[in-house]
Order: C-alpha cells, then sequence, then structure tokens
C-alpha cells in the first residue's frame, strides 16, 4: 500500500468550498479508481483553515493514476486560487505491514 499526507493551508473565505471540493474528490476517487482505497480529511485542532489529506492506494501508480486523473484535476482546477500557501507533501511511501499480517 502506498499513502501520502498532504497539508493544506486555506483562505478563511475560501474554507466550506475547499471542504466542499476535498470531499467531492475523495468520493469520487474511492467511488471510482480502483486503486484508492483510502480518502481522509483530518482538520488541524488548532488552526480550522488547516486541512490534512491522507490518502492510501494499492501501490504508487494508482496515485499516479489518481494525479493524472479527473477527480484530482477537478479538485485542482477548484481550489487553485484557495491556498494561504502552497500544499505540503508531509509523507509520501509505502506502508509497513503489521505484524499480524507479515507473520501469517
Amino acid at each position: 500500500m502506498y499513502m501520502i499526507v498532504v497539508r493544506f493551508d486555506i483562505k478563511p473565505e475560501h474554507r466550506q468550498d475547499f471542504l466542499k471540493a476535498g470531499l467531492q474528490d475523495g468520493h469520487d476517487s474511492c467511488l471510482y479508481e480502483p486503486g484508492t482505497t483510502r480518502f481522509e480529511i483530518v482538520q488541524d485542532e488548532d488552526d480550522p483553515n488547516c486541512f490534512y489529506f491522507s490518502e492510501v492506494y494499492e501501490d504508487k501508480a494508482a496515485n499516479q493514476a489518481h494525479g493524472s486523473g479527473p477527480y484530482y484535476k477537478a479538485f485542482a482546477a477548484t481550489v487553485s486560487d484557495y491556498y494561504r500557501q502552497q500544499p505540503v507533501f508531509l509523507v509520501k511511501g509505502t506502508m509497513i505491514p503489521s505484524l499480524e499480517t507479515t507473520e501469517k
């Protein structure tokens, strides 16, 4: 499994529109992209305009397909003017299986 975590700092006046676009991207990606397995949005506890997207894919190729797919492209086009600063990738990498998975 391949995971990314991205931090988004959003202008307060665009907060609701950003969330709507992000939730739509996550919903459509999980429903229509076979390699997307999880898509979660977390709001920072100290800053209501800071969000983290935690996304899990079957592999890196599925993440790359998402990045060039219609749902991400629609999201990116919608939110491009909403940022206080550009998004920051905090995590990119392969998830390590749990002991329960590797010991079977």
